[in-house]
């Protein structure tokens, strides 16, 4: 347990494991206590996993005013200064894909090799949802019994969640209540999330790059894990069947076994 500190910022970080450093960015309102153990019990047989929370989530500090992914980013590097290590590989889900986007972008050598998850290189683009997820969002959206954060379980686990038993889901709403983020910093990452735009930039980042996407994501839709595959170099696509936007528990195993095989390969089999 340590925090990188420079002037009032200071950020919290963890690690577990041993091996080749791995840095885990979480997404949008979430802290290092949202990775499952699922997935991290078989990552840290192989990897350093270096486990961060962004600012103003779980026991970083929140500092005045708005800020974007870009600064984001500096943090994470602040975080592998802490602990001498000059670059990673860094594997980012959602919002924490995006970060570990602007750290390929903005700090190219502080990134070894990037695996970006369920993310995109610019949320605005909303075309690609097929005829049973545009369906599936029209049926969430006219439910109006139901309140925000059964909603927004439903769009992340791509599921109507009234029988709230499955262990998965409630493992998940378990994790996020440890640590439960502030509405203001929820609302000032979703500012910048919105602002953020890769699209020009990320061609010229030219080390191994794994994209990993579900094709049930209801939330970032998979036509953008293809698209990023369009825009960087040295990419590779793989999707996980029946995936959603919160498969990290569910597909743990198989998520587990592309991430070790790419990391440890530059390659995966089997997609």
């Amino acid at each position: 347990m340590a925090y990188a500190s420079i002037g009032r910022k200071q950020i919290y970080y963890e690690t577990r494991g041993q091996g080749q450093p791995l840095l885990l960015l979480m997404g949008w309102q979430g802290n290092r206590t949202w990775w499952p153990e699922s997935l991290l019990s078989r990552l840290e047989k192989h990897f350093l996993l270096i486990l961060m929370d962004h600012r103003g989530t779980g026991l970083s500090k929140d500092p005045l005013g708005l800020y974007s992914i870009k600064h984001l980013a500096k943090d994470a590097t602040l975080v592998l200064d802490d602990f001498g290590l000059s670059s990673a590989a860094v594997l980012g889900v959602s919002m924490g894909g995006m970060v570990a986007q602007a750290m390929a972008i903005h700090y190219p050598d502080r990134v070894d090799k990037l695996i970006l998850t369920s993310s995109s290189a610019k949320i605005g683009m909303v075309r690609g949802l097929n005829k049973e997820q545009q369906q599936a969002w029209l049926s969430y959206l006219q439910k109006r019994d139901r309140g925000l954060q059964e909603f927004i379980l439903d769009l992340l686990f791509s599921r109507d969640c009234k029988d709230g038993d499955s262990h998965v889901i409630k493992n998940f709403i378990n994790r996020t209540k440890q640590q439960p983020t502030s509405r203001r910093t929820v609302i000032k990452q979703f500012m910048a999330v919105q602002r953020f735009d890769s699209r020009k930039k990320l061609k010229h980042f030219n080390k191994p790059v794994l994209v990993v996407t579900g094709d049930n994501d209801m939330i970032i839709g998979a036509h953008h894990s293809e698209n990023l595959c369009e825009i960087i170099p040295h990419a590779t696509l793989h999707l996980i069947q029946g995936g959603t936007h919160a498969m990290l528990d569910a597909e743990a195993e198989q998520l587990a076994k592309v991430y070790i095989e790419f990391l440890n390969n530059n390659e995966i089999t089997g997609n």
